[in-house]
């Protein structure tokens, strides 16, 4: 949280005014299983931004298998957890292969490199307070074993640059 300023209420006692913080996670992610029990569809737009300012607008109805851990491993990292939410941003930027645009076309397309995606990952798994060794391992996953999902073909992504308003977009 960062403090814009700092003001006394009408009981004289100091008080902060907070802003969100200016990266990360914005609002809450929601999904729901599919009738399939594999996959996962988001219900709700939700941003993402990263500490270099790309803001990442995930749409309602993306579909997603959230964390794409092997089932045989899922008794110590199970395909949810707190790298839930960093995993439907990692979905999303490999879904559409980090071609990044804005909806309205009106700002050239962004293209991001697979370890760039890779990165925001981690960065997302950061901000979710995922715990070191799990990070470590996910993040290595994707960063050896995406190779094949990387390499599908894909559509385009949504994204504002960084000197565009989250309010715009929400």
């Amino acid at each position: 949280m960062l403090i814009d300023r700092v003001h006394y209420n009408r009981y004289g006692t100091k008080e902060s005014i907070v802003s969100p913080k200016p990266f990360g996670f914005q609002g809450d992610v929601i999904f729901s299983q599919n009738a399939d029990g594999k996959t996962f569809t988001v219900r709700k737009d939700f941003i993402f931004i990263t500490k270099s300012g790309k803001i990442i607008k995930i749409k309602d109805g993306f579909v997603t298998d959230l964390a794409s851990i092997p089932s045989i491993f899922w008794t110590i990292l199970p395909p949810f957890g707190t790298y839930t939410d960093p995993a439907i941003v990692h979905d999303w930027l490999y879904n559409h292969k980090g071609i990044l645009n804005t909806t309205q076309g009106e700002y050239p397309p962004l293209t991001l490199i697979k370890s760039e995606c890779d990165n925001i990952f981690l960065e997302g798994m950061i901000d979710t307070n995922t715990s070191i060794w799990k990070r470590d391992i996910l993040y290595t996953g994707v960063k050896f074993g995406g190779y094949i999902a990387w390499h599908k073909k894909r559509p385009v992504v949504m994204i504002a640059p960084s000197n565009y308003s989250i309010a715009k977009l929400i």
